[in-house]
């Protein structure tokens, strides 16, 4: 039955409305009726989700682009750290190479192969 489904409002109205008209046209009269609230409450309820959804999406794309940048930078570091590294250990080497020298015991060519020769 029709009434399950009716706000106390509607159910107000079908009372008055039973005194006039057929019993056929009383319940499509409603039934029109509760379809025409659901649509205006499904359209809330769209209109408040879809500006939830632009408001969300605007916030994960200046997420994404704070995360891209973090990545550059940790890039650029990374690389920055990697050329400092390699710079120690080449001067490193060449100074071990001179005091090697100075001592007398000339390294081998085994031995120049063997100083570090940067990341892989």
């Amino acid at each position: 039955m029709i009434f399950l489904f009716l706000s106390g409002r509607t159910a107000a109205a079908y009372a008055l409305f039973k005194l006039h008209g057929s019993d056929a046209s009383r319940r499509l009269y409603f039934i029109r009726r509760r379809i025409r609230e659901e649509i205006q409450t499904n359209e809330r309820e769209l209109s408040w989700a879809q500006k939830d959804f632009d408001t969300k999406k605007v916030a994960f794309e200046e997420a994404q682009a704070e995360l891209e940048k973090f990545k550059e930078r940790k890039t650029l570091l990374t690389s920055h750290l990697r050329t400092i590294i390699y710079d120690n250990e080449t001067k490193k080497s060449e100074k071990l190479s001179q005091l090697m020298g100075r001592l007398g015991l000339g390294a081998t060519d085994d031995e120049k192969k063997s100083h570090f020769k940067g990341f892989s």
